[in-house]
């Protein structure tokens, strides 16, 4: 019994003693936070926004979206438009200056920083950033970038990443390498993914990537492939260098539960990607409604640009 009470007073001291060293590490981190802010600076140099006749990259738009969902779709478009064709968001995040609360949005890519604001950017090379966490939150962190006070929209452990991505190189070359696996070692020069994770990826040479997220990455050459087509369910809905775009559905395909990506080899190997997250609960997806139309047109826009890879062959 005396052994236990022992015991309880030594969980309470600890107790004691971990909420006073609290206390201190949050009251050291207010003092340095007011120190800071009374020469905290403001974002300048910043370079207007022109928005650029390209193709959007989708899969890049709901990557963005994905790894900050405070950037909106709409955003994330403009973010792809603004971004190089070859720049990988590994990193984005919503951050306010604290001076006069204006937001802004961190992209990090390969090898840059994008600062991005409403209309405008500035660049940052990582090796011009001085960075030093001020004070952590529960959702709130505060940093001190390059005499900047800016807060961070991040749990506790998502700075660590945060701060890792900008400070230490090998990390960030690590993470790009582990991210960018899907593309199976292709430098793509045209990327069509949805929101799922299907699509494709091209390199210069014809290579295609087909991508489906939840299972594999498929690696091909245009010239290992025999044919193509979509299909709603089993349904061949369109082929490889139709002439009439106009669905070729046969009758009882007013409905379907999926519709996917063929790929056939010439070994006679056959790939299939969804276009369509799969129904659940034995519901069906209407012909004319707008998940299949999308699906639909998302699937033709990847057959019209395998196509276009041989302009010469025919049906």
């Amino acid at each position: 019994m005396k052994l236990g009470n022992f015991n309880l007073n030594l969980d309470v001291k600890g107790m004691i003693n971990q909420a006073k060293e609290t206390i201190n590490t949050k009251k050291q981190e207010s003092e340095n936070y007011e120190r800071l802010m009374q020469s905290s600076l403001k974002f300048v140099d910043f370079t207007p926004i022109t928005i650029n006749d390209k193709d959007k990259n989708m899969g890049r738009i709901y990557e963005i979206n994905n790894k900050c969902p405070s950037v909106n779709i709409e955003n994330a478009t403009k973010i792809d438009n603004l971004l190089p064709d070859l720049e990988y968001p590994i990193c984005v995040v919503y951050v306010t200056q604290d001076l006069d609360n204006t937001p802004f949005t961190f992209v990090m890519s390969q090898n840059k920083l994008w600062v991005i604001a409403t209309g405008s950017y500035r660049l940052y090379e990582y090796n011009q950033i001085q960075v030093q966490v001020v004070s952590r939150g529960l959702m709130n962190q505060k940093i001190y970038f390059n005499n900047i006070m800016l807060s961070l929209f991040l749990r506790q452990n998502e700075l660590e990443i945060f701060m890792n991505y900008i400070t230490n190189a090998e990390y960030r070359q690590n993470y790009i390498n582990k991210d960018l696996e899907y593309l199976c070692g292709i430098t793509p020069i045209y990327q069509c993914i949805n929101k799922i994770g299907s699509g494709i990826s091209i390199d210069k040479d014809k290579n295609i990537v087909f991508h489906d997220k939840k299972m594999s990455n498929y690696k091909y050459n245009y010239d290992e492939i025999q044919d193509y087509d979509m299909l709603a369910d089993t349904n061949i809905v369109l082929r490889k260098r139709q002439f009439n775009r106009n669905s070729t559905m046969k009758a009882n395909t007013s409905s379907c539960t999926s519709v996917s990506l063929r790929i056939t080899l010439k070994d006679q190997r056959q790939v299939s990607i969804p276009l369509l997250e799969p129904s659940s609960f034995n519901s069906t997806y209407s012909t004319t409604g707008g998940p299949y139309k999308e699906a639909y047109e998302f699937g033709k826009t990847i057959i019209e640009k395998i196509d276009s890879l041989n302009p010469n062959q025919y049906l």
